[in-house]
């Protein structure tokens, strides 16, 4: 649904958290068996231990709704400014921001090699195939390439294509290179360079014990894992502008001129460079980002603080922040990054409109049920001090 303009609807607490949730939905995954729900321990007062195990049931229930989510932490604050900002913008911005110039070019360009007798029908074919996401297959990377939702189509449709089969496990980095250059025949061979650095190859080719010539100097011949592979090339692609900037963060932070990928540096240092750079380039950029929770996730993980994701169903970024305290390189930030089941899963998977609705029905419900819940302690409470007051009444009466 359509967020409202904020400077007009007032915003009740759990309303706000409603709208967080439903504005994430494309980053929900189904609910685990295994995954048990976790309760609340409400402070039971013996005067009122019925009426607060009736809460306690539906906060579980609320809580359940939150395992939904594969994010753990939460900013409460970012997605009301996220809509502000949005509404604040000018049209402009606002177009430039989304690329809209990009798909009415292209359009207005087919349509004017086309010359179709019927021009609107040609035009609502383009929109229709772009909906699906396969107005990328067969162009060139300078438009793939061009907005964050062609990226994300272009993953998709390889994910599609490639990664439905279950014959192969593994792959070499250069078939799987051309397997992508089928899709956008200038697919960069720079990307696969790039993501291949920061992975542990399966096996190389070894004959009669010694590595090739041509291997030697060209990793693209080792064998990787194809699910590792795809997750390293979708963020080196999706996210390359991003990632090429904490490549300088990393490289800036050590001594030597140029970047050692396996040489550790602190991570609160990273953490808070890579935020810095967030902040300054969030409002300008129109490539895409990930978000400030992702990245607190990615370094929260490498120095094994997800004890406290299992103990805890949210956690704050103010929470998490200052306990990111230990030393990480640029290998091991970029294969935990691949490991963010969040950040990827926003960029592989193809959300489901008939999934969505019936988790927001269900998170509905379980707003409506706790709603309804302290309502109800709310309504016990005060006839509670009304029957007190009339039996008060009565005494000074009788007295």
């Amino acid at each position: 649904p359509k967020p409202q303009n904020p400077k007009t609807v007032p915003y009740l607490e759990s309303i706000f958290w409603l709208v967080v949730l439903i504005g994430n939905l494309n980053q929900m995954a189904a609910p685990e068996a295994s995954q048990p729900g976790i309760k609340i321990d409400a402070k039971e007062d013996k005067k009122e231990v019925k009426e607060e195990r009736g809460r306690e049931d539906v906060e579980t229930k609320f809580t359940e709704g939150l395992i939904l989510l594969k994010r753990k932490i939460f900013n409460p604050t970012k997605r009301r400014a996220e809509i502000a900002e949005r509404f604040d913008a000018q049209a402009q911005e606002y177009l430039e921001k989304h690329k809209i110039n990009v798909y009415l070019q292209d359009a207005i360009k087919i349509l004017i090699e086309r010359k179709d007798e019927k021009a609107n029908d040609l035009l609502a074919e383009y929109f229709h195939v772009a909906a699906k996401g396969e107005h990328i297959l067969l162009r060139e990377y300078a438009f793939v390439s061009a907005t964050q939702y062609n990226r994300k189509s272009f993953l998709q449709q390889v994910n599609k294509v490639f990664h439905t089969t279950p014959y192969f496990s593994v792959v070499t980095a250069t078939d799987y290179y051309q397997l992508l250059t089928l899709l956008c025949s200038d697919f960069p061979r720079s990307i696969i360079l790039e993501a291949i650095k920061v992975l542990d190859p399966e096996s190389t080719p070894l004959v009669n014990g010694v590595l090739p010539t041509d291997a030697e100097s060209d990793s693209m011949f080792f064998t990787f894992k194809l699910s590792t592979l795809q997750k390293a090339i979708a963020i080196f692609f999706y996210f390359s502008e991003f990632m090429e900037n904490v490549k300088t963060i990393f490289q800036e932070a050590v001594p030597s001129p140029s970047l050692n990928i396996n040489e550790d540096v602190p991570a609160k240092d990273i953490f808070s460079c890579i935020q810095n750079s967030l902040k300054r380039i969030a409002k300008s950029s129109s490539y895409p980002l990930p978000s400030i929770e992702g990245i607190l996730e990615t370094l929260a993980f490498s120095c094994g603080l997800h004890t406290m994701f299992e103990k805890k169903t949210i956690v704050l970024c103010e929470d998490i922040g200052p306990l990111i305290t230990d030393k990480i390189s640029y290998k091991q930030f970029c294969q935990y990054f691949m490991l963010n089941e969040t950040e990827i899963s926003a960029i592989l998977s193809t959300p489901d409109p008939k999934a969505a609705i019936k988790t927001t029905d269900k998170l509905k419900d379980v707003i409506l049920q706790y709603q309804q819940a302290l309502a109800l302690q709310a309504s016990k409470k005060q006839k509670k001090k009304k029957k007190d007051k009339d039996k008060e009444k009565d005494k000074d009466k009788d007295k």
